[in-house]
């Protein structure tokens, strides 16, 4: 899943910063 997600990223710069913006909203959900 990880490769995919990576290739996705790469293809779809747009898309690479919806899933940073997810990414940072989940730490942060899980770190509280």
């Amino acid at each position: 899943k990880s490769a995919d997600l990576l290739i996705s990223m790469g293809l779809n710069p747009e898309n690479e910063i919806l899933h940073t913006l997810a990414f940072l909203a989940g730490v942060m959900l899980w770190s509280q």
